[in-house]
Order: structure tokens, then C-alpha cells, then sequence
């Protein structure tokens, strides 16, 4: 989950003194964090799901055979990483509307009941503990987005009308691979690398299609943002590196 997070991270640290900028104006505050957040899910929500349906090659291909135990891991982590790579922005609501002791009280108790569920499933080993973790990250998402979003009287429904486009082309994109996927891997196994780069190819295909065709923003407001802020980013990512 780390290069989600840190694709997350960058883009909306980059923008925290915009943010800081316009404080006070909460329309204007909504309309950047949604126009931001979509740019970041129209990466990881396809990033993702098709790490969760392609684990198998992915996992085969890039750490080898004896690494196979992972794949399940991977499968129930993915989902968990496309969440949180939304619920990592609210941390810029709360320091640009100057709120850290209530990001710290807010944050302490996820964490505690975080540590909880790990401890619920520590009896049903590595796949229990990432299980729970899924389930609690389920259960915590919503709460924590509510939070901060009340301070800038951003409703939960408005951040599902700007997500709602980039999820529904993702599903589309995840049939489409895991239907192919299965019709062809029934008839004839691939070798992993060539399983991972043919789907992986299909489901940018798609994807890309069916963003493209239905002209989503945020395309138009990623292009635009990595064009003025590349400078900036390849900085932090270097120092991060």
C-alpha cells in the first residue's frame, strides 16, 4: 500500500498552501479537495483493483514462486489501499482549518481500535490480521471522512457525485479483466509475466476508453495539476527516495 499512499501524500501535501490560502472560503475549499481527490482516485482505484485481480501474476512475477502465500494478502490489502488513499487527504483539512488536536484525538482512536482488530484476527495468522484490518478500515472510512469534512461542511454524498465516475469505469474495467481473465486462463495457462502484462494491458485499455469517453474532470484537473506541479513533486519524490 506504500506507493499508494505516497502518491496520495505527495499530491496533497503539494497543495496544502493552497489550501491554507483559502481557509476561511469553504465553497472553495470543497471544490479543490474534490477536484483533488478525484485525481488521486482516477490512480489508485484502478492501481488497486487490478493489483487485488492480477495478485497472482503480480506476486509470481516480481517476487517469484516461493512468495505465493502473499497472494491472498495482496487480494484483501488492495481494496484497503484504494480506501485510504482517500481518507490519508483529510489530514490537510484539518491542519489547513488548523484542527491537529482533533486529527490527534480522531487519529489516536483509529489507531486503538486499529490495534484492536489486529489482535482479532492475530489467531488466524497473517490472514487474519489483514482481514481485520480490511474490515475495520471498512468500518472507520466513513467516520473518519465525516469528521473533517465538517469543518468545511462537506457532505458525504458530494464526495460520492465526484468519485461515483471514476468508480463506475473502474468496475467495468474489473469485470472485463477478471471475465477475460478466467475464459482464457480456462483454457490455457500463461507463464506470470505474460498473464500480468496482457491484463494489465486489457484493463488499461479499458479504463483508459472509458474515462476518456466519458470525458470525466478529472482527467482534464490531473493532467493540468501534474503539469503545474511536476516540478514540485519530482522534488519531494526524490527527497522521499
Amino acid at each position: 500500500m506504500f506507493p499508494v499512499q505516497g502518491i496520495a501524500q505527495v499530491m496533497s501535501q503539494v497543495l496544502f498552501p493552497a489550501f491554507s490560502e483559502i481557509q476561511q472560503d469553504n465553497e472553495r475549499f470543497r471544490r479543490i479537495y474534490l477536484r483533488v481527490c478525484s485525481s488521486i482516485a482516477l490512480i489508485t482505484f484502478p492501481l488497486m483493483t487490478g493489483a487485488a485481480i492480477l495478485a497472482e501474476p503480480l506476486i509470481k512475477t516480481v517476487y517469484g514462486p516461493r512468495w505465493v502465500n502473499a497472494i491472498p494478502v495482496l487480494t484483501i490489502l488492495a481494496p484497503v489501499g484504494l480506501v485510504q488513499s482517500i481518507v490519508t487527504t483529510v489530514g490537510q483539512i484539518y491542519t489547513a482549518k488548523g484542527r491537529t488536536d482533533l486529527m490527534f484525538k480522531v487519529g489516536g482512536t483509529a489507531s486503538v481500535l486499529f490495534v484492536i482488530g489486529f489482535f482479532v484476527g492475530l489467531r488466524r495468522g497473517i490472514l487474519g490480521i489483514a482481514s481485520s484490518y480490511a474490515i475495520f478500515t471498512a468500518l472507520l472510512a466513513l467516520p473518519l471522512l465525516y469528521i473533517p469534512f465538517r469543518l468545511i461542511d462537506l457532505r458525504l454524498v458530494d464526495m460520492w457525485h465526484a468519485l461515483k465516475g471514476i468508480a463506475a469505469s473502474t468496475v467495468l474495467m474489473a469485470v472485463v479483466v477478471a471475465t477475460l481473465r478466467s475464459a482464457v486462463t480456462s483454457y490455457r495457462q500463461m507463464p506470470p509475466v505474460v498473464d500480468l502484462l496482457l491484463f494489465t494491458a486489457v484493463g488499461a485499455t479499458v479504463y483508459g476508453a472509458t474515462v476518456f469517453l466519458r470525458r470525466l474532470p478529472a482527467l482534464i484537473d490531473l493532467s493540468q495539476m501534474v503539469a503545474s506541479l511536476w516540478p514540485r513533486l519530482s522534488r519531494r519524490v526524490g527527497q522521499s527516495a
